[in-house]
C-alpha cells in the first residue's frame, strides 16, 4: 500500500513538472519568435562579398531593435555587440582575439572589413601583482553614421585622447565580474575592450568597436591601413549569437 501511495506522489511530481515546463515553454514561445524577427531583420540589412561586409543600412538603423552579437563566422570579425542589451551577456562569446590588439601599441588608422576608418591604440595593463590585461581603446574616423571623415589635421589631438582615455580605464582597473559592459563617464573614446590575454575572455565591453573573435581567421591591419585576413578567408556567413 505504502508502495501504491509513493508511486502515486511521484506520478504527481512528475506531472506538475511537466506542466510547469510546459508553461514556461509557452511564456517564453513569444520572445522567441520576436528575437529571431531582430535576428533576420539585422542579417537582411547586411551584404557580404568575400571578406568583406556592407553594413551601411544596418549601422545606420537607429529604429530597429538590434542583435546581442553579429559574427562574420569565417573571419571572427564581431560586426556589432550590444552593449546596451538588458538581456545579459553570451559568456561564450565574450572572447576577443589579443593578436590583433598587439597591432595598435601606437596609434594607428585601421579600414575594418566593413568599410568603416577607425583610429585604434592598444596597450597592456598589470593589476594585481602579475596579472596583465590588454586594452583596446578607440574613435570612428569615418563610418555611415559619420559621414565627414575626420580631418588629418586633428589625428594628433585624437591620438592624445586615445592615450588619455586609456589611462583613465587603465587605472579603474580591474573591474568586478559583474560589470562586463559597465559604462565609463567622461570618456572622449567611441569604444573600448579590456581581455585577459591568458584566456582571451573579455573582462570589460565598453561601446562597440571593431575586435575579432578568438583565432578564428587571424587577422592583421597592414601598411595599406586596411584590416585583411593573414590567409584567405571564405566568405563571411553572418550569423547572430544567441541570446542568452
Amino acid at each position: 500500500m505504502d508502495r501504491k501511495i509513493l508511486r502515486f506522489f511521484i506520478l504527481i511530481g512528475v506531472a506538475g513538472a511537466l506542466l510547469t515546463a510546459c508553461a514556461y515553454l509557452a511564456s517564453q514561445y513569444p520572445l522567441l519568435l520576436h528575437w529571431n524577427d531582430i535576428n533576420l531583420h539585422a542579417l537582411s540589412q547586411i551584404n557580404c562579398a568575400g571578406d568583406t561586409c556592407d553594413t551601411s543600412t544596418y549601422s545606420t538603423d537607429s529604429e530597429s531593435e538590434e542583435p546581442d552579437y553579429i559574427v562574420a563566422i569565417q573571419t571572427g570579425y564581431l560586426i556589432d555587440i550590444n552593449t546596451a542589451t538588458t538581456h545579459g551577456r553570451f559568456a561564450r562569446m565574450d572572447y576577443s582575439d589579443t593578436a590583433f590588439f598587439a597591432q595598435f601599441q601606437h596609434p594607428t588608422s585601421c579600414t575594418t572589413l566593413d568599410g568603416e576608418v577607425w583610429r585604434l591604440y592598444s596597450r597592456s595593463v598589470r593589476v594585481g601583482g602579475n596579472k596583465s590585461l590588454e586594452l583596446l581603446v578607440g574613435c570612428t574616423v569615418k563610418a555611415p553614421s559619420k559621414p565627414v571623415e575626420m580631418p588629418e589635421s586633428l589625428m594628433s589631438d585624437l591620438d592624445t585622447a586615445l592615450e588619455r582615455d586609456a589611462g583613465k580605464i587603465a587605472r579603474g582597473l580591474p573591474a568586478p565580474q559583474n560589470a562586463l559592459r559597465a559604462s565609463r563617464s567622461g570618456l572622449s573614446v567611441d569604444g573600448f575592450q579590456v581581455v585577459d590575454p591568458a584566456t582571451e575572455q573579455v573582462v570589460e565591453q565598453g561601446p562597440w568597436l571593431p575586435t575579432f573573435y578568438r583565432k578564428l581567421c587571424p587577422c592583421q591591419c597592414r601598411a595599406s591601413h586596411s584590416m585583411s585576413p593573414k590567409a584567405p578567408c571564405t566568405q563571411p556567413k553572418l550569423r547572430p549569437a544567441a541570446r542568452s
